[in-house]
């Protein structure tokens, strides 16, 4: 990134979290084979949607499609969650290849989560105040990584949430979300 940039915007996009949306939110579609393309198109909507937004920079972290270290760490870590459908599990790497073939920078770290790069880049960045960042995500952890320039947006309730925002919603401050979350568990992630 430059180093001397003036409202340059950053959009990071948590692409394991637009790929569940779509598998959820978009009905069976076929392509021509008769393979059902629902997430492929889901995925690519919710994405071409941010370009409107004209972004400067834009990355996609992505799950690895391996055990991560919170596994090995907690063994029933996310052991509430249904097995990923084979029909949409086929359909991830057609995603994984578009974005490469359309020059879209993309993330992915063995043994880690989207969400672990996701915090990685913006704690990398978030220091040039110059620079916006914008995550895409829904998960709440990620929230403590909010800050003056440092945003989390759902981009399908159309959300921004920034410090303040979060701070009448939470009635504390970003950075004790995990606090909280290790207080009162985190059902989606089978934290008790």
């Amino acid at each position: 990134l430059p180093s001397k940039c003036t409202h340059v915007k950053l959009f990071v996009v948590d692409g394991s979290g637009f790929l569940y949306r779509a598998y959820y939110a978009f009905p069976p579609l076929t392509d021509k084979d008769g393979h059902n393309a629902n997430v492929v198109y889901g995925f690519f909507r919710i994405l071409f949607k941010l370009f409107q937004e004209k972004p400067d920079y834009l990355v996609v972290a992505r799950d690895a499609p391996v055990k991560t270290l919170r596994h090995e760490a907690y063994p029933d870590y996310k052991a509430n969650r249904k097995k990923m459908d084979d029909d949409f599990r086929h359909q991830i790497p057609v995603t994984k290849e578009l974005v490469k073939e359309l020059g879209i920078p993309s993330v992915s770290v063995e043994g880690y989560e989207a969400d672990d790069s996701i915090a990685s880049i913006v704690r990398t960045f978030k220091h040039d105040k110059d620079l916006v960042i914008d995550i895409y995500s829904s998960d709440k952890d990620l929230k403590q990584l909010l800050d003056t320039n440092v945003f989390a947006v759902d981009p399908l309730k159309g959300t921004r949430t920034d410090p303040k925002l979060f701070l009448q919603e939470y009635l504390f401050e970003p950075q004790y979300i995990l606090d909280y979350l290790a207080l009162v568990g985190d059902s989606a992630d089978n934290i008790k």
